[in-house]
């Protein structure tokens, strides 16, 4: 069984830093530079809910190359630019981790958001 989801809710773009930083203000947490806080509230259901039938969790993230610091994929390779003016990004990075379900503390709310913002 395979479920797929983002869970910081969407992908990075300008309006999205800002609720970023404005949650991590909110939670005492250091905010991320290059991509969102995960909503764990989400992640944490999902993983309980499917713990008896999904022994692996992936954690991947994906990245341009040549996007300039101030600036987001999103906004420079979008759906439109994709797929009908077909400007493609000249790179794209994967970044992908396992982590077995049995190994994260998932019973405990607190020890969850603090096992994935080490992460």
């Amino acid at each position: 069984m395979w479920l797929l989801i983002f869970p910081e809710g969407t992908n990075s773009f300008s309006n999205t830093r800002g609720m970023s930083k404005k949650w991590a203000n909110k939670m005492n947490i250091h905010d991320l530079k290059n991509v969102l806080l995960p909503r764990t509230e989400v992640l944490q259901f999902c993983l309980e809910a499917l713990n008896p039938t999904v022994q692996r969790m992936y954690d991947c993230t994906i990245a341009y190359e040549g996007i300039p610091p101030d600036e987001f994929g999103q906004d420079i390779y979008s759906l439109q630019n994709l797929y009908i003016e077909h400007q493609n990004a000249p790179v794209t990075h994967i970044h992908r981790r396992r982590f077995g379900v049995g190994e994260i503390p998932l019973g405990d709310a607190k020890a969850f958001d603090q096992w994935l913002y080490r992460r």
